[in-house]
This record gives C-alpha cells, sequence and structure tokens, in this order.
C-alpha cells in the first residue's frame, strides 16, 4: 500500500512548493473541495511535516510506515491524511486495471516532480511541458470505457486531461 500512500502524501503536500495560494486558478478549480478544506486547513507546522514525510519517501517501506512518520510528529495530521488515503482508495479499488495503473503513473510523475522541486532541482518550463504532453498522450491512449471510470470517481483530473492547453500551464507553474 504504500505505493498508493507516498503519492497521496508528495500530491497533498505537492501545493506548498510555491505556496497554494501562488497556484493559477487554472490548476486550484480542479481540486476537489475537500482538498481546497484539508490544504486550507493546514499550519505551516502541518505543511513542514508533509514536507519532510515526502522527502524522505524512500525510506518508508509501507502504509503503516509512513502514516507512523506523520503521526508521530503530529496524530491531527496523521488523522487528517488517513482520512483522504481512505477516500481516495475507496475511488481507486472501483477502477479497472488501466484508469487505476493511469492514476497511479499519473501520481507518480507528481510525486517525482514535486520531490524533485523540494530538493532544489526543480524543473524547467520546458520539462514540466513535457510531462504534461507525456500525461495527455498516456490519458488519450485510454479505452474510452476506462476514461468513462475516470470521468466518474476522478471528474477533476479527467477535466485536466481533456485540457489540451494543460501542458502550457504546467510550464507556467511558479516552481522556479
Amino acid at each position: 500500500m504504500v505505493r498508493y500512500t507516498i503519492p497521496i502524501v508528495a500530491s497533498l503536500s505537492f501545493a506548498f512548493v510555491a505556496g497554494f495560494t501562488d497556484i493559477p486558478p487554472d490548476f486550484k478549480s480542479v481540486f476537489p473541495q475537500h482538498l481546497h478544506s484539508f490544504i486550507g486547513g493546514l499550519s505551516e507546522s502541518d505543511k513542514n511535516i508533509l514536507r519532510d514525510v515526502a522527502k524522505n519517501y524512500d525510506k518508508y517501506g509501507s502504509h503503516e510506515k509512513v502514516m507512523a512518520a506523520i503521526k508521530e510528529k503530529s496524530p491531527e495530521l496523521a488523522e487528517k491524511v488517513e482520512h483522504h488515503y481512505q477516500m481516495l482508495m475507496e475511488k481507486i479499488k472501483k477502477l479497472p486495471p488501466p484508469a487505476e495503473t493511469f492514476i497511479m503513473e499519473l501520481w507518480q510523475t507528481v510525486r517525482k516532480t514535486y520531490i524533485e522541486a523540494i530538493s532544489g532541482h526543480k524543473p524547467t518550463p520546458d520539462q514540466l511541458k513535457a510531462k504534461g504532453e507525456q500525461i495527455i498522450s498516456k490519458y488519450d491512449a485510454l479505452p474510452e470505457s476506462a476514461k468513462a471510470d475516470l470521468e466518474k470517481n476522478f471528474p477533476y483530473i479527467t477535466k485536466m486531461m481533456k485540457d489540451k492547453d494543460l501542458p502550457a500551464k504546467l510550464a507556467a507553474l511558479p516552481l522556479n
């Protein structure tokens, strides 16, 4: 289960690379409301904990170890992260294999990009644009049934994938 937990922690903390308020409205609008509430309710300490856990993801080998690392620093934050993790797992379990694989590859890309950024190796606009093009290509290659399942379970992600300007918008993210 760590393969799901770490991308979730990294994705939740991705918004803090430049600060959630600096994320362009096009991206903020696709976050589901529960993530707006979660992110908006985080203290600076919570944000630092998520960054630290995401930055050190290699040392964790299970969901339990990831959650223990968060819980050690903040039991309240661990409870919130676990809640969002369970919500996501319920949605992922509903997906057929092609859609599940796409979601996991997307989160792995976000996680890797985030880890690079917080480690001082911020991607260039061209690198971000290329990642966006790769993601859209993978989405476009999915069977229509998988796209329909993604639309049902992850409408905010589907909205982004249908935006052919996504690569340019990614290139404009304030990571550099």
